[in-house]
């Protein structure tokens, strides 16, 4: 007589296909959470340094709710580069994107990152606009972003307004400025906007190559900044007997981190050297 195999009843049944791809998206989300967490966590200390250990992130550390950044470019620029563009409450940025939807009227206290749109040529009206708003306006300003990365982008604010702007000490708590495929020069200006605290960041690229004389950066490395933290200088050339002393300008301005070069040929400056 052959044995019978007794089949114990346990109570349980298959999960049906509704409940187990329940189950795949609660997993898939817990992943996407796990993702963005860990992203945050990059973000608020910081790439490591040679040690292993995490650098102390120099503006973005806690991301508020509601926040976000200028479009006209990602929080790091250079994956070699440390410095981190700041982050604004939503409630706190004037985005234009159009030259047909400027107005100065918008310019009321309170915003404090004016962001221009790519395709926005930005010229000396506009930052004169600016310039002309309320005192409280112009006090509580914080960053200025104009133009952008592609090729289609310019701006064209001329050097002599610029610093004119700049020695009039119109922006008494401007902290970042940003020009994007400028084409009306920037050496003056520039200048100015190195010794003018409490400016802690500078990135201006030049629509087609442009040429800094030995004259133009000299004033920069005699710079007495202390608060310049990053300065961005994209599609400038320089003669050979100039870019040797750039990395200099990294000791002239203590805790500096300066980007320079055309091209792919960018090099990030640090602590009296190139960072490789």
């Amino acid at each position: 007589m052959e044995a019978q195999t007794e089949v114990k009843n346990t109570g349980a049944t298959p999960k049906s296909k509704s409940e187990a791809g329940i189950a795949r998206e609660k997993r898939k989300k817990q992943n996407q959470k796990a993702r963005r967490k860990a992203q945050a966590e990059e973000v608020a200390q910081g790439p490591a340094n040679e040690g292993g250990r995490a650098e102390p992130q120099q503006i973005v550390k806690n991301i508020p709710a509601g926040s976000e950044v200028g479009r006209t470019g990602p929080v790091r620029r250079h994956k070699k580069a440390r410095f981190a563009a700041p982050v604004f409450a939503a409630d706190n940025i004037l985005r234009v994107e159009s030259a047909s939807q400027w107005k100065p009227a918008a310019l009321k206290p309170g915003k404090q990152l004016v962001e221009f749109g790519a395709a926005f040529d930005v010229n000396d009206s506009h930052l004169k606009d600016l310039a002309s708003a309320s005192p409280a306006f112009r006090s509580g300003l914080r960053a200025i972003y104009a133009g952008g990365d592609g090729a289609a982008s310019r701006t064209s604010v001329t050097d002599e307004t610029l610093r004119a702007l700049v020695d009039a000490r119109v922006w008494t708590n401007l902290q970042h400025i940003r020009l994007l495929g400028s084409t009306g020069g920037s050496t003056n200006g520039l200048t100015g906007l190195v010794k003018s605290p409490p400016i802690q960041s500078i990135i201006i690229s030049a629509k087609s190559r442009d040429y800094m004389s030995g004259m133009s950066v000299l004033p920069l490395m005699q710079s007495d900044s202390r608060t310049l933290k990053y300065l961005e200088l994209v599609n400038f050339e320089v003669d050979d007997s100039i870019e040797q002393f750039l990395p200099t300008l990294t000791k002239m301005i203590p805790g500096l981190e300066f980007v320079f070069g055309t091209g792919k040929n960018v090099a990030v400056f640090r602590n009296g050297s190139v960072v490789v």
